[in-house]
């Protein structure tokens, strides 16, 4: 790189330009290219929007590239599909044998337990699949991102991280989530300490223990959902017959267990949130490429859970409100075709086929108003969510010491023959 065309400031801030009119506008038309194609142009759709999200983040006033193509996505989908037909029925055939072989009695409750556990078995065989479509996604799309003419890009260890995410998580689940905060510190130091930005290298600092204080709204969440439980074991026998006949002993306590759950699970959710913000920001603060270079994020939580609350129900009532007016529009024109002589038969009032024209109509009026239902929510809820939420986060960063990015040469390219496809397939991966 050039030495003019880094800042000379001390400090370097990342913003965001995207704008909502063009976004809008272009998640309207890709999800409708989607719909009429049946899903087969989302891998195209995908593409455009993450280009557009992509230009519009600009470090220094230079914005990112992305040169990712829909077509590497769909190829990608197709090998993808392939392998995990081949494997996820090589493995339930395999569990089928294995249950059927040990257990011959069907009569036995132990036979019959154990034989469900592996037929249901399979759906964890997905497991390692997830954590390796994760990493091999954002290699991918780090492989695919330019600036300044410079690629970023990571080493090939997918099944590292597939190793490391499965014992993460067992102890996270045996720990009933204490030890959250230490698998998401150490997938996210796996992940960082293998990517790159040209021949420099970033570094994920910091311990896992810094992540603790993030747990806070998440206990109180558990605290609430544990409540519910000791509530509603002493509540008391209950029965709708019981009910029936006057009898509700113990129904008031049932009532407010019910109460306490619901609050806790929304609560949790919201923590989910919360957590997921805010050690975002303390591991961006750790964070460092090459051996100059670090970065500094004061990204508002409040900021992100709006965007998710009122864009939520911003693009759910818009597309509700819109959905209806199509689907009414559009049963209204079905219903009124037969008397337009749209088939070319001449009809009249009394003509019976007129009886039949309201339900085609209300059916067509149905199908029009669903489909753009989901059409319009998910492109407002690009605009309204996605796009905030993006703006929140890369507008929050500060880089320092730019003047470090005029050493760092171009890396070689990354070849994926299924790029994204086991993402896709998995539905899992980084969207955008």
């Amino acid at each position: 790189m050039n030495q003019d065309i880094i800042s000379s400031e001390e400090n370097v801030q990342v913003s965001y330009t995207g704008r909502k009119a063009p976004l809008l506008k272009l998640a309207l038309w890709t999800g409708f290219l989607t719909l009429i194609t049946v899903g087969f142009y989302r891998f195209w759709a995908r593409t455009r929007i993450r280009k557009y999200f992509w230009s519009a983040i600009t470090p220094d006033g230079t914005p990112m590239e992305y040169n990712g193509t829909g077509l590497e996505k769909f190829l990608g989908f197709l090998i993808a599909v392939a392998v995990l037909a081949v494997y996820l029925g090589i493995f339930q055939l395999a569990l089928l044998f294995f249950g059927y072989s040990l257990f011959t009695q069907a009569d036995t409750i132990q036979g019959m337990i154990v034989q469900n556990l592996l037929i249901y078995g399979a759906a964890f065989a997905t497991l390692p699949l997830v954590y390796y479509a994760q990493y091999r996604a954002r290699r991918y799309v780090l492989s695919r991102t330019r600036w300044r003419g410079i690629r970023f890009g990571a080493t090939p260890a997918a099944w590292g991280y597939v190793k490391l995410g499965l014992k993460n998580l067992f102890f996270t689940v045996i720990t009933l989530g204490i030890l959250l905060p230490r698998q998401t510190f150490n997938m996210e130091k796996y992940r960082v300490d293998r990517s790159y930005f040209g021949t420099a290298q970033f570094h994920q600092g910091g311990d896992w223990r810094m992540l603790r204080p993030a747990m806070k709204q998440l206990y109180i969440a558990m605290g609430l959902i544990v409540a519910s439980v000791v509530v509603f074991f002493t509540s008391g026998d209950m029965s709708f017959e019981g009910i029936e006949n006057g009898e509700f002993e113990g129904f008031g306590n049932f009532m407010v267990s019910m109460i306490i759950l619901q609050i806790g699970v929304t609560w949790f959710y919201v923590a989910l949130a919360i957590y997921g913000v805010a050690t975002w920001r303390i591991m961006a603060n750790e964070k460092t490429l090459g051996d100059d270079i670090s970065f500094m994020s004061n990204v508002d939580t409040s900021d992100v859970i709006m965007a998710y609350i009122f864009g939520g129900m911003l693009a759910f009532f818009v597309a509700l409100v819109g959905g209806l007016i199509i689907g009414f529009g559009a049963g209204f024109l079905t219903a009124m075709l037969p008397i337009f002589d749209v088939f070319g038969d001449t009809l009249t009032a009394m003509d019976p086929e007129l009886e039949d024209a309201g339900l085609v109509g209300l059916f067509g009026g149905l199908f029009f108003g669903y489909l753009s239902f989901f059409i319009l929510m998910g492109a407002i809820a690009t605009v309204s969510i996605t796009q905030v939420v993006i703006r929140s986060f890369a507008g929050s960063v500060t880089i320092h010491n730019p003047e470090a990015l005029s050493a760092i040469t171009q890396r070689a390219g990354d070849d994926f023959v299924e790029a994204e496809g086991f993402a896709d397939a998995l539905d899992v991966g980084a969207a955008f």
